[in-house]
């Protein structure tokens, strides 16, 4: 039993003053300064290939709306902050949040299972530690550089005391209130041309069921975040370079298990490309300026994009995975075929 709590109270010693962020539940921000006045965009990409037609999601506390998220947690995490994201159409950069109510539960479905957290409950909110603007507004394509009235704001709920969770699945059930009518409304993860980016749910009163939230059939995934410490490997998505060529890669995503990573080839011009995903790094370098990073146990050929997502298991996370991409018929490289890599990239999950 002591060796069990001696690393709990380590970490919760480790959470004195502001403490780190040790989880967030994926991106909103899509266009870093792409927004008025130079802010951030969080855009709903309301054109192919998404054509997603969803601002954000109702989580009003006067209606008894919430929303709710799953995460996976190995090892031990100590909790002592919890923020959330929202807005209220209409509002300045100053926040217009009053309260957050928010409660957190293991081995079951949102309203389900077992009670780790009810800060305090559904029915009644905190007057949040925090709140302010995220220098981002929710915009949509042809509005991104001059929409303003959908200002994102942050509202932090602080848990004293800390919560302890240990490895497992849990779900985060929030809503919120707010001094102005419209909302406060859920924005959601949000990755350029990304579809679907998780199985977030809605419930639309106190009796109402909990239901999938979707845009145009795609699952949506909500961000939050948590402060505290943590014993759990953290996430992470690393360029490992050795790329030569003109063709290059980028890599998105939230890297958590029920998470997601995108894989997106931009600049290529022969139509023989590729992606390949390998769970180790090679680190070889190839007979020109290229260095493989990426196993290949799986190619996915033929494609300009790919989404990976690992499944909701505790068990896995901290697994590893290397992606890299290949143009083939030009480039400095050749094995009878000329070809060109992309830079390698390792996305550690959590």
């Amino acid at each position: 039993m002591l060796a069990k709590f001696l690393p709990i109270l380590a970490l919760a010693c480790s959470i004195a003053a502001q403490s780190p962020m040790i989880y967030d539940n994926g991106p909103f921000v899509t266009h870093p300064a792409g927004g008025a006045g130079g802010a951030d965009a969080s855009v709903l990409q309301n054109v192919a290939p998404v054509s997603h037609t969803t601002y954000g999601v109702g989580a009003q506390n006067a209606l008894a709306y919430a929303v709710a998220d799953n995460f996976v947690v190995n090892g031990t995490w100590v909790i002592d902050r919890i923020r959330v994201y929202t807005y209220q159409t209409g509002s300045t950069t100053t926040s217009t949040i009053t309260g957050v109510g928010c409660e957190i539960i293991e081995n079951g479905v949102p309203g389900v299972g077992t009670t780790v957290l009810n800060s305090p409950v559904l029915t009644t909110t905190n007057v949040p530690a925090a709140t302010g603007w995220t220098n981002c507004y929710r915009t949509l394509v042809a509005d991104q550089a001059t929409a303003v009235n959908r200002p994102i704001m942050y509202a932090d709920v602080t848990i004293n005391p800390p919560i302890v969770l240990t490895a497992g699945v849990y779900w985060m059930m929030w809503n919120m209130a707010g001094s102005l009518a419209s909302g406060p409304w859920a924005p959601p993860v949000s990755v350029t041309n990304q579809g679907i980016t998780g199985d977030a749910q809605q419930r639309l009163g106190a009796a109402a069921a909990w239901n999938p939230i979707v845009d145009v059939a795609d699952g949506q995934a909500l961000p939050f975040t948590f402060f505290g410490a943590s014993g759990s490997p953290n996430g992470s998505i690393t360029n490992l370079g050795g790329g030569c060529g003109s063709a290059t890669m980028t890599v998105l995503g939230q890297p958590a298990m029920g998470g997601f990573v995108r894989a997106e080839l931009n600049g290529t011009t022969q139509p023989l490309t590729a992606i390949g995903l390998g769970f180790s790094d090679p680190n070889a370098a190839l007979p020109c300026a290229c260095v493989q990073h990426s196993s290949f146990d799986a190619i996915i050929m033929l494609v300009q994009n790919s989404t990976f997502t690992p499944p909701l298991n505790a068990a896995y996370v901290g697994l590893n995975l290397f992606i890299q991409g290949v143009e083939g018929g030009t480039g400095p490289c050749s094995f009878g075929l000329s070809f060109q890599t992309t830079d390698g990239f390792q996305v550690q999950f959590y």
